[in-house]
């Protein structure tokens, strides 16, 4: 194992003593420039990070990081409130952010923040990359400007982020589906997969149905009835609810942040067998666990995402550290019976 070099290594090596090594890393007091210079290219020679401003400090440099990403729900604000929590925490470094925020039922308006993002001229960005031809082409021009850039919570097939953060959606998604038929010794039939249009384009959200409905395939012991439906209108609220009364019991899976919306509208009825998972630990989701309303909810962790994001860029600008190409959230399952135990969501 190689060995940790101390300030006195350090000190001995630049013929200097502890006291002016100390004052060099920690950017306290006067050392003549060239004795400056040579401490801070022995530490950096020897990978010393114990003073991670020594960097930073020494050239005086500002990191904007821009994140991109939507807005206008509970589970991004998690997000956000990780992104700040970072920002906090290294903004005596240089770090500093600039958000961007999209509609995520408006592609276009996804586009233009990521291209306001990318004329901000930023040292890195952080993004929830959307399902879209023209997304390509503008981490294209991010490459070609030299602008490190990690994905939160959605991965793309075929781009090069220098990290992502985030869930396993396709493995969530088969999580998903044996929590559902988890305990039922007779065939699962009558299987609800509930969705908005918007969320086609959020690749997270159709990798775990692809999981989710690969899982079902996969082991059925009998054909099982799948039905996918759309839940952009009351409408559509009315007619699946229909639907579902001449079952026995439904099994219903919705793969995005809503689901307390659907489990507070069947619950009015009253009159349907039901067990339902969803995703997101948000506020109105943890009260629907809490009611049983909801059975289980999958929890990918938004906050520790965002501070994840934030830190994984950190390492790279200022510290020069090598990152994990991606970085898993675990897929942790909520229940009426854990659900205390997670309080507030923090970082």
């Amino acid at each position: 194992m190689k060995k940790k070099v101390t300030i006195k290594d350090i000190a001995k090596e630049a013929g200097v003593s502890i006291g002016t090594v100390d004052r060099v890393l920690h950017n306290r007091g006067d050392v003549a420039a060239k004795t400056k210079e040579k401490i801070l290219k022995i530490a950096e020679k020897h990978d010393y990070s114990t003073n991670i401003f020594a960097r930073n400090l020494k050239l005086s440099k500002e990191y904007l990081i821009c994140t991109v990403l939507p807005g206008g729900n509970q589970y991004w604000e998690l997000q956000h409130f990780g992104f700040k929590r970072a920002s906090e925490e290294f903004k005596n470094q240089g770090i500093r952010l600039k958000s961007f925020e999209y509609n995520a039922k408006e592609v276009n308006g996804y586009l233009k923040s990521l291209k306001d993002a990318i004329d901000s001229k930023p040292s890195a960005i952080a993004l929830v990359p959307v399902a879209h031809p023209s997304t390509y082409e503008l981490l294209e021009k991010i490459e070609k400007a030299g602008i490190p850039y990690v994905f939160v919570d959605t991965q793309l097939p075929e781009a090069s982020p220098l990290s992502f953060i985030g869930q396993d959606s396709f493995m969530s998604g088969q999580l998903a589906a044996k929590l559902l038929c988890y305990g039922r010794s007779e065939k699962v039939q009558n299987i609800y997969i509930l969705y908005q249009n918007s969320n086609l384009h959020n690749k997270a959200i159709t990798d775990r149905i692809e999981g989710f409905e690969s899982f079902i395939e996969e082991n059925a012991k009998d054909k099982n009835t799948i039905n996918k439906v759309n839940l952009d209108t009351e409408e559509d609220f009315e007619r699946v609810y229909k639907e579902m009364t001449e079952h026995e019991e439904v099994h219903i899976f919705i793969p995005n942040s809503k689901a307390f919306q659907f489990a507070e509208f069947i619950n009015k009825k009253n009159d349907v067998k039901y067990r339902l998972l969803g995703y997101d630990l948000t506020e109105k989701n943890a009260a629907n666990i809490y009611s049983g309303s909801i059975d289980f909810i999958i929890n990918p962790k938004p906050q520790l995402q965002g501070f994840l994001s934030i830190q994984t860029l950190h390492k790279h600008l200022i510290l020069n550290q090598k990152v994990a190409k991606k970085q898993f959230m675990p897929l942790d399952i909520v229940t009426k019976e854990n659900l205390t135990y997670y309080g507030q969501e923090h970082v």
